[in-house]
């Protein structure tokens, strides 16, 4: 046996010698010269000091040295294994320097990366996403693995079917710090999120969750305690049942008081909606007012006073019985820190969503029974006009790509990461991959090619476009090297200089 595998791992390496002698060639349109390395899809690479990892369908993972000469680099081809079968997501964690694989068939597949060939298959479920982890230098990596759960699985658990489970998989000391990677899936993050969750990406202590809902498009994002090593519960909605309003009530019934952090300066009520009632789930958006202490308002801005631009001052106005439905925000003190939350509804309402900004939610409480709670969400999230497929993320900025011609969305944060500001950049292209670099955002479109923005934090930049491939991985190396990853092959391309 031992002998059929060396001779077969030594057939495909002279296959995939053979096969991978580059020669300079030009683009259809003449301007950027480039090498290319391998054949067919090419979806997924990452860089570590010297050495570049490719996940390749035809050849497996195939490590190169990256070589420079006057500027200009190169690739020397070391190793390769065929042991992922068809990889088509591959990361590098570099603390741990781990290598982390997804094959075509929903398989994730971790080693060290001077094992290649040594790979290790996670083994707790099928149909398992694109991971993403929590990387340590001093002991084992962590993924955290979106599962789909399909009903023809036929799981007990019918409110799994055709939903996802957010795995946090750890792995056997005793045996990773040999290189071999025994994982632990029975850490469950959270259940029943969108079965459509497109990404899931972690830095800087904090973990995006890219279409976790199945009701509206939205990014979520969830803090990492490095105290307790934990993540906060996930609210996703919440809904209950409010009958109508009896025109003869002289007090609103339902109301709820918000404790927050005392020492907010600025905060902000975004993606404010009311549900009408649909027994148990979220049913049609109806409409509504939204009030606050000045009366009514379109921008929902609270500060240590209301923009008089903004609010027409109407006294009084949450304590009368309307002829519409309103959701009323009110009693603010930003001093001790609360709020009031008062509803009236003349229909039937299945609960109501709003999202805070620039605020610490510490508790909230009301209702005036069981069964008419208000349901808050203490979750941060996005609510977003298209569908997210994927995101990225530094200290002070996300980065999200979008379906549906809809472009970059790009979002400043602040210390709480609220949005404070936010701009879009390459409108008319489905982003489907996004790499940062301190000078460059480089954004992949698949047949729409890609983009190259200078960074600027006031307005980046477009430096060039290229639409005659198929882009599925776009990294700057430097200010005069590209590497793409193309349904034909690897490309290095040389920027004019």
């Amino acid at each position: 046996m031992y002998i059929i595998n060396y001779i077969i791992m030594l057939m495909l390496i002279v296959l995939f010698n053979s096969c991978n002698q580059p020669e300079p060639i030009n683009n259809a349109t003449g301007y950027i010269p480039y090498t290319q390395y391998l054949d067919g899809n090419i979806r997924s690479f990452d860089i570590i000091n010297d050495s570049l990892f490719v996940a390749s369908e035809e050849y497996g993972v195939v490590l190169y040295r990256i070589m420079e000469d006057n500027g200009r680099i190169y690739l020397d081809s070391l190793n390769s294994t065929n042991v992922v079968g068809n990889p088509v997501t591959l990361d590098i964690a570099p603390k741990s320097r781990s290598l982390i694989v997804l094959d075509d068939y929903n398989h994730t597949y971790i080693g060290k990366l001077d094992r290649i060939s040594s790979l290790s298959g996670v083994t707790c479920d099928d149909y398992q996403r694109k991971s993403t982890f929590i990387d340590y230098s001093d002991k084992p990596i962590e993924l955290i693995t979106p599962f789909r759960h399909k009903p023809t699985q036929n799981e007990v658990d019918t409110l799994a079917w055709d939903t996802s489970f957010l795995h946090r998989i750890s792995f056997a000391e005793a045996t990773y710090d040999f290189g071999f990677y025994s994982g632990d899936c029975s850490d469950t993050l959270y259940k029943y999120i969108n079965y459509q969750i497109e990404d899931v990406f972690y830095n800087n202590e904090k973990l995006f969750l890219v279409n976790p809902e199945e009701d509206y498009y939205s990014i979520i994002t969830l803090d990492y305690d490095t105290t307790s090593l934990s993540f906060p519960p996930l609210e996703l909605y919440g809904f209950s049942d409010y009958d109508p309003i009896p025109e003869s009530t002289d007090t609103l019934v339902n109301l709820i008081t918000v404790e927050f952090d005392s020492d907010q300066e600025n905060i902000s009520f975004d993606n404010v909606k009311m549900f009408g009632s649909a027994g148990s789930f979220l049913d049609s958006e109806i409409e509504f007012k939204l009030y606050n202490d000045c009366g009514y308002c379109d921008i929902y801005l609270v500060q240590g006073e209301c923009p008089p631009q903004d609010c027409e001052w109407i006294d009084g106005l949450c304590d009368l019985p309307s002829n519409e439905n309103i959701l009323c925000i009110e009693n603010i003190d930003l001093d001790v820190g609360s709020l009031d939350i008062s509803m009236v509804n003349q229909e039937s309402v299945s609960g109501f969503d709003i999202t805070f900004s620039g605020v610490n939610i510490t508790s909230f409480f009301g209702g005036v029974s069981e069964e008419r709670l208000f349901n808050i969400s203490l979750t941060p999230k996005i609510i977003l006009d298209g569908k997210p497929l994927t995101v990225k993320s530094n200290e002070d900025y996300m980065f999200v790509g979008l379906d549906d011609y809809q472009g970059c969305y790009i979002k400043l944060l602040d210390s709480n990461n609220d949005n404070i500001s936010n701009l879009n950049i390459a409108s008319g292209y489905d982003i489907q991959d996004i790499q940062l670099s301190s000078d460059y955002i480089a954004l992949s479109s698949g047949y729409g090619g890609l983009l190259i923005y200078k960074w600027d934090e006031e307005l980046p930049t477009l430096e060039f476009l290229l639409s005659n491939i198929y882009a599925y991985k776009t990294l700057m190396y430097d200010d005069l090297n590209m590497i793409v990853g193309t349904k034909n092959g690897l490309h290095i391309y040389e920027i004019e200089r």
